[in-house]
């Protein structure tokens, strides 16, 4: 089954109105890259350089930079190689109580999507 388009602002907006799970919890959706890049939901400036300079962190130890560095470039070749595993979804934590809309986990898959120019991936919603 091929999984659905989706408007992440869309699934925020109706559970802070009113609690409304516009999404099945856990289902795999289809979103867009520039979506996510464009909204709050990912820290741009800090995705953005490590977009640029992805084994630069601050207060890390050396061996910690190394493996940041490797883990970036081994999900890089396999997204440029491969393309992008839809398998393995991005996923978002939606809250009504604090509106904090979170991008949980796939800063680095979404951030490297960008740069690659892949459009859409897909990803799932836990709801708090």
């Amino acid at each position: 089954m091929n999984p659905l388009p989706c408007s992440i602002k869309e699934v925020y907006d109706a559970y802070e109105a009113n609690g409304e799970k516009k999404v099945e919890e856990n289902a795999i959706y289809l979103c867009q890259v520039s979506e996510i890049m464009d909204g709050r939901y990912l820290k741009m400036k800090r995705a953005r350089e490590k977009a640029l300079a992805p084994g630069r962190v601050r207060n890390k130890s050396e061996d910690d930079v190394k493996r940041g560095q490797e883990k970036w470039d081994a999900i890089h070749e396999s997204m440029k190689t491969i393309g992008y595993d839809r398998t393995k979804p991005i996923e978002f934590i939606v809250r009504k109580q604090n509106k904090k809309r979170k991008l949980h986990q796939g800063h680095h898959r979404v951030t490297i999507a960008e740069l690659l120019e892949i459009e859409t991936v897909s990803v799932v919603f836990k709801y708090e």
